[in-house]
C-alpha cells in the first residue's frame, strides 16, 4: 500500500466542541489522521473515532512531548503536520503548503496567530483586516513555530511542557524553511469565554515547577515559570522568576518586555525606571516599552512626557487599543473629559467589548456626572479579570450618584473580594455605610482601611458624625 503523503498528528483531550473543525480545516490537505487522546471524559474520544484514521488512548503522565511522540510512530505519512484542537488552517493556505513539500527543506516554520482580548500581551497586534473569518477576535500575538515536517525517526519532540521539535530538527541537520500559511490559535480567547483558562496554567504550572525542579539550574525554565505566573495573574512571582531567568543568562528581548511587563501589573514603580532605561539602552525603542514609560509618566504626573511616548506608540500601531486608553488617561489626569472621551470612543471602535476601555469611559462619564451612562457600560458582561473588578468599582460611584447606596455597597463589595488590599475602596466602603447609618459595618470597613493606610485614622470624627446623621448628608 502507497503511504500517505501528510499525516495530520494531534493530542486532546475533552476537546468536543473543536475537534471537528480542527480536523475539517485541513481535510482536504492531509492523507490521514492522527489522534491520541489524553483521558477526554467529554464524547472526544468518540468522536475522535468517527473522523480520524488512527485513534490511540494515551494514559497522560504530564510530558506533552511524551504523548506527541507516540502519535507520530503511529504516523505512515513521509511529512507530518501537527494541529490542536483549537487551532485551524484556512482553505486558501492549502497550497502553500501543498507547494512547499516538494521544496528543498525538512521542514516548515509556520505563523502562529494567537488570538487573545489582552491587548497588555507582548506582541499584541489588533486584528487583521485581511483575515475577516476571525473579525469577531479583537487581536492576536503572533509567533511561529515548525509545525510541519519530514517523518523521520530521529525528528521526536522534547520538552514536557512547551514542547518543541525544532531541538530535535536541529540536531539532524535539517533544512528549515518559512512559510506564509497561518495556523490560527483560537484557544486562549475560548478557554477565556469558557472559563477554562485557569485549569489550563494550572496544569502548565505544576508542570514547569517539576521541569525546575529537575533543572534549577536553567534561565529557560525559570523563564517559562515566569510567562505561566503572569498567564495567573500573579505578577510578583512572575518578577521573582523572570529576574532570575535573566541571573541565569536567558536575556533576550522577548524575556526583557516580559519583566518590565511583571515590573508594571506588580506596581514595581521603583523598580520599573530602571528596567525601561535598560531595555532601551540595549534593544532600542519598541512600542510596548513606549505605552510603559508612557503609563509610569501618567503615574509621575508628567502628562507631557505621557503624551509624547503614546503618540510613539500610535504613530507605530495606530490602532493600539492600550496606547489609546492610556492617552485617554492622560486627557482625564488633566481635566479634558471632551479629549479624553474620544479616544476612549476611538478605542471602543475597534473593539466594543474591550473592557479596560469600558471601565475607563464608564468614569468619564461618572466623573462627569451621568451615572446612568456610566451603569449601562459598567454592569455589563465583563471577562473575570481586574477589569471586571474596576467596572465594579466604578460601577459603585455610578450608583451612588443615583443615591442607590444599597446596590453601590454591593458593588464595592465585589470589587473587594477581588482585591482586598484597597485601602481607598475599604474607606469609600466605610463611607457608604455611613450614609446608611450602619453602625457596625461601617467600624469594620474602616478598621480594614487604617490598618492597610495608617495615614486615613484622621477621618475616623467626621466619619462618626456621618454615621449618627447619615439623613444630613443625603
Amino acid at each position: 500500500m502507497t503511504a500517505p503523503n501528510l499525516t495530520l498528528c494531534m493530542i486532546v483531550r475533552d476537546e468536543i466542541q473543536d475537534l471537528a473543525a480542527a480536523i475539517e480545516s485541513v481535510r482536504e490537505l492531509v492523507d490521514e489522521i492522527v489522534v491520541a487522546d489524553t483521558g477526554s471524559t467529554d464524547g472526544t474520544l468518540e468522536l475522535a473515532f468517527e473522523l480520524a484514521d488512527s485513534v490511540l488512548e494515551v494514559p497522560w503522565e504530564d510530558d506533552y512531548a511524551a504523548v506527541r511522540n507516540v502519535c507520530l510512530e503511529q504516523a505512515r505519512g513521509t511529512w507530518i503536520l501537527v494541529l490542536d484542537a483549537d487551532e485551524r488552517i484556512l482553505d486558501r493556505d492549502h497550497p502553500l503548503l501543498a507547494e512547499a513539500m516538494h521544496q528543498p527543506c525538512d521542514a516548515l516554520r509556520l505563523p502562529i496567530r494567537t488570538y487573545s482580548q489582552d491587548p497588555t500581551e507582548v506582541g499584541w497586534l489588533p486584528q487583521d483586516p485581511r483575515y475577516p473569518e476571525f473579525h469577531g477576535y479583537p487581536g492576536y500575538v503572533p509567533t511561529s513555530l515548525c509545525r510541519l515536517f519530514r517523518h523521520h525517526p530521529l525528528h521526536r519532540y522534547r520538552g514536557a511542557v512547551h514542547e518543541l521539535i525544532e531541538p530535535s530538527l536541529d540536531a539532524t541537520g535539517a533544512r528549515i524553511a518559512p512559510t506564509e500559511a497561518i495556523i490560527h490559535h483560537l484557544g486562549r480567547i475560548k478557554e477565556t469565554r469558557g472559563g477554562n483558562r485557569e485549569r489550563r496554567y494550572q496544569a502548565y504550572l505544576r508542570a514547569h515547577r517539576r521541569k525546575l525542579a529537575q533543572e534549577p539550574g536553567s534561565g529557560k525554565a525559570h523563564y517559562e515559570l515566569g510567562i505561566n505566573l503572569l498567564q495567573l495573574d500573579r505578577p510578583t512571582e512572575a518578577c521573582t522568576a523572570l529576574q532570575e531567568a535573566r541571573r541565569l543568562g536567558w536575556d533576550h528581548p522577548d524575556a526583557r518586555l516580559h519583566l518590565l511587563i511583571a515590573l508594571h501589573k506588580a506596581d514595581r514603580w521603583d523598580a520599573l525606571p530602571a528596567a525601561l532605561d535598560e531595555y532601551r539602552r540595549d534593544h532600542g525603542e519598541h512600542p510596548d516599552v513606549s505605552l510603559l514609560a508612557g503609563l509610569l509618566s501618567l503615574r509621575k504626573g508628567s502628562l507631557d512626557q505621557a503624551r509624547t511616548e503614546l503618540a510613539g506608540v500610535l504613530a507605530s500601531v495606530p490602532s493600539s487599543y492600550r496606547a489609546l486608553v492610556a492617552l485617554a488617561e492622560v486627557e482625564l489626569a488633566a481635566g479634558d473629559l471632551a479629549a479624553s472621551r474620544v479616544l476612549l470612543e476611538r478605542a471602543l471602535a475597534l473593539d466594543p467589548s474591550f473592557p479596560l476601555a469600558k471601565t475607563q469611559l464608564g468614569l468619564n462619564h461618572v466623573r462627569a456626572n451621568r451615572p446612568r451612562e456610566a451603569l449601562a457600560l459598567l454592569d455589563g458582561e465583563y471577562p473575570r479579570c481586574e477589569a471586571e473588578a474596576i467596572a465594579r468599582r466604578q460601577a459603585a460611584a455610578a450608583l451612588f450618584q443615583l443615591k442607590d447606596l444599597p446596590a453601590a455597597t454591593q458593588r464595592l463589595h465585589w470589587y473587594l473580594d477581588w482585591k482586598p488590599d484597597d485601602a481607598e475602596a475599604w474607606f469609600q466602603l466605610a463611607v457608604l455605610e455611613a450614609h446608611q447609618g450602619h453602625a457596625p459595618a461601617v467600624a469594620e470597613a474602616f478598621a480594614k482601611a487604617v490598618r492597610l493606610a495608617p495615614d486615613l485614622a484622621r477621618h475616623e470624627h467626621p466619619l462618626a458624625l456621618l454615621c449618627e446623621h447619615p439623613e444630613v448628608q443625603q
